[in-house]
Formats: structure tokens, C-alpha cells, sequence
């Protein structure tokens, strides 16, 4: 009791100075050791009367009773048996539709890979055929590009040995000495922006 003080005493602070309460026990049920009461001592039990016609009715409510729970029992099982089955077939033929989906899935999908394969064949095919002509094109312009340049490498060869023909060697170089001096030129004039000569200063 001191504990139980003390420990009010530091949970609340009010409690200091109240008076602590005390609880009766209560005596509980009685043990099987216990002596018998003084008042039933000499008590003497009369036996219960059975009515023999009750009795036959309540036997035979209480068979029929078992019969129709066991019915009922046993209807139940059966049509939880029937379910079960049910499901079972249902499960299976699930899984045989899922089977049937994944295959066709699968013939799907490989006719799809060949379909794409053909066309990927195809289109490379297409692509190969695209840059040989492309190649063949660039061959026969580029053939034509160095003909047109011989041929006018050629012209310009020519053009050369025309003009080849006034240059000044060391040959002829007194032939074209006295034809500059007995060719007397001047070059002392003016000219507009059309190139018109429009003052000329005689030679001295």
C-alpha cells in the first residue's frame, strides 16, 4: 500500500494530502476443495421427471433433425464439388485459349517478321539498284567532264601553236628587231571611257 502511495503521490501532486481508498474484496466462486454449504447438507435432490411421449417426440425430431442437416450437408458439398469442378474447367479452358491466343500470336508475329524481312530485301535490292545507276551516272559525267576538258586542253594546244608561230625566239629575234624600227608607231593619245581615241599626238 506504501508503493501504491507513493507512486500516486509522484503522479499527481494533489494527491498529497488525501486519504488513500481502500477496495473490499469480493470472495469468488466457490473452489471444488471447499466443504459443502451447512444449508445443503442434508438436502436431498429429487430426480427430474422425464414425460416418456416428450421424449419419444423430441428422439424422433432430433432424427429427423440429423436427416436434413446430413441432406443439406451433403447438398452443399455436392454443389461446392460441382462449383470446384466448374472452375477447374473453366481454368482449363483458359489456359487452352491463352494457349490457342499465344500461338496464333506467335504465327502472327513470324508472318510479320517474314513480311518485313521481304520488304527489308526489297528495299535493299531497290537501294543497291539505285546507287548503281547512280554510280554509272557519275562514271559516264565524269568521263564526259575529262573528254570536254581534253578537248579543250587540245584547243588551247592549238591555239598555242597558232600563236606560237609570232613569238619572238632568238632565231628571228634581228628580223623582229628591224620590222619594230621601220614600223614606226605611237601610242601618245588620249581616249574617253568607250575607248574612242580622242586626241592623238604626232610622232617626233
Amino acid at each position: 500500500m506504501a508503493a501504491l502511495l507513493a507512486v500516486a503521490r509522484r503522479l499527481s501532486p494533489t494527491l498529497l494530502h488525501q486519504e488513500p481508498t481502500f477496495v473490499q474484496a469480493v470472495r469468488g466462486r466457490k473452489r471444488r476443495t471447499d466443504p459443502k454449504a451447512k444449508s445443503k447438507v442434508d438436502l436431498i435432490r429429487d430426480p427430474i421427471l422425464i414425460d416418456a411421449v416428450e421424449t419419444l417426440v423430441l428422439n424422433e425430431r432430433y432424427t429427423w433433425y440429423k436427416v436434413i442437416v446430413e441432406a443439406l450437408r451433403r447438398e452443399f458439398r455436392a454443389e461446392r464439388v460441382k462449383q470446384y469442378q466448374q472452375h477447374l474447367l473453366s481454368l482449363q479452358n483458359s489456359a487452352k485459349e491463352d494457349t490457342e491466343e499465344y500461338s496464333r500470336l506467335l504465327a502472327e508475329n513470324a508472318a510479320e517478321n517474314a513480311r518485313l524481312a521481304r520488304a527489308r530485301v526489297e528495299r535493299l535490292v531497290e537501294e543497291q539498284k539505285e546507287k548503281t545507276e547512280q554510280t554509272l551516272l557519275n562514271m559516264k559525267s565524269q568521263a564526259e567532264k575529262e573528254e570536254a576538258e581534253r578537248k579543250e586542253r587540245e584547243e588551247q594546244v592549238k591555239v598555242l601553236k597558232e600563236e606560237s608561230k609570232s613569238f619572238i625566239t632568238f632565231e628571228n629575234l634581228d628580223e623582229c628587231i628591224e620590222e619594230a624600227l621601220k614600223d614606226d608607231k605611237c601610242y601618245n593619245f588620249a581616249i574617253n571611257r568607250k575607248g574612242q581615241i580622242i586626241k592623238r599626238t604626232r610622232s617626233q
